[in-house]
């Protein structure tokens, strides 16, 4: 009974993990999409964003931030974004949990998408650093003012207008990486360009 239940809670997690990516890519799609009811104030980053992921596998970065692009990509194409993949060639493999990290790249990615105007810049590099593999996200739209910095990874906290983001996002993705023992850094000089580096180890989390 031990493991039936271990088992069901592992696909429990799956499920509500592949629940929320179809939800931002839901919001992403239909801006004016209320999101904020639908979740409640119960969704906290002590809960729901540190869940520990039990489902890990062998990853190559590379390929999982490629699908995660072509999902954006009509949105890409349709706000005339230059957009640029640059991948590091020989990126070791990691372990961890592939739905996950999707959540964490796509929330990223859309931020970049919100933040920039017709015809602006996004970029993205991977990157090997010592013990670590990195995920550079780059973009040159409005930027993050220095006193909104301190704040944009608390729950609930946005400076999108009133439907248009839940303030989640940002929450959600730091918890996605602490839990898999890595963390998230963030600069932006507002109105020129805003960069967010995500640092995984190459060990598995204990």
């Amino acid at each position: 009974r031990a493991n039936s239940r271990k088992i069901v809670t592992c696909h429990n997690r799956k499920a509500l993990s592949l629940f929320f990516l179809c939800m931002i890519l839901l919001v992403f799609s239909c801006p004016k999409f209320n999101t904020f009811s639908l979740f409640g104030s119960g969704l906290s980053r002590l809960g729901f964003a540190r869940q520990k992921s039990k489902e890990t596998e062998s990853i190559d970065l590379n390929e999982l931030i490629y699908k995660v692009t072509q999902l954006l990509d009509y949105k890409i194409r349709q706000k005339n974004i230059s957009f640029t993949f640059l991948p590091f060639e020989k990126l070791p493999t990691i372990k961890a949990d592939p739905v996950l990290l999707q959540e964490v790249i796509l929330n990223l990615l859309i931020n970049s998408f919100d933040a920039v105007s017709v015809n602006g810049i996004i970029s993205i590099t991977t990157f090997q650093k010592a013990n670590q593999i990195g995920i550079s996200i780059k973009d040159n739209g409005i930027g993050i003012s220095a006193e909104d910095l301190n704040s944009i990874f608390d729950p609930f906290f946005t400076t999108k207008e009133a439907g248009e983001g839940t303030g989640l996002g940002l929450s959600v993705s730091l918890g996605i990486i602490e839990t898999h023992g890595g963390e998230i850094k963030v600069k932006s000089v507002p109105g020129v360009e805003t960069e967010f580096t995500v640092y995984l180890p190459l060990e598995e989390s204990k």
